[in-house]
């Protein structure tokens, strides 16, 4: 989901560039008491995908095992304040995607010949269902 790796982007660009890399939690409110959230390691290269976007309950959230101080970024943070607390180094759920964030990320892949014709784009979807039903939001 290109939106939580321009999310990633956005903390990346704010954070001095160091040598030490970055890690990024970026987490949005799927609705439905469920969260979208990818993990990603942030270097001068660039943004790599460490854990793959996925839809689940907040509370089956968890940080990939690696040790280093995550940065959590994007509203799921403001509808589920207490997600994560204690395993972040800070939480930045003002954080939002923005298409200068896509075009950074989609700038090495066009230059590798890795761009395809707009016509042959088609949305990912990390989760299905859209709504619950009657019986569910009882």
């Amino acid at each position: 989901m290109i939106t939580l790796a321009a999310m990633a982007e956005e903390v990346h660009q704010d954070m001095a560039q160091g040598d030490q890399p970055s890690y990024v939690l970026a987490c949005l409110d799927a609705r439905m008491h469920e969260v979208y959230a990818a993990a990603y390691r942030c270097t001068a290269d660039g943004v790599e995908e460490i854990m793959a976007p996925a839809v689940l309950r907040p509370d089956a959230l968890v940080l990939p095992d690696v040790e280093a101080a995550w940065i959590g970024c994007g509203n799921g943070f403001a509808t589920y304040p207490d997600l994560l607390r204690g395993t972040l180094a800070e939480a930045r759920p003002d954080i939002h995607p923005h298409a200068r964030s896509v075009a950074r990320l989609a700038l090495p892949r066009f230059l590798a010949g890795a761009a395809g014709p707009a016509e042959s784009a088609e949305p990912f979807y990390v989760r299905d269902k859209v709504a619950l039903k009657t019986c569910e939001r009882q």
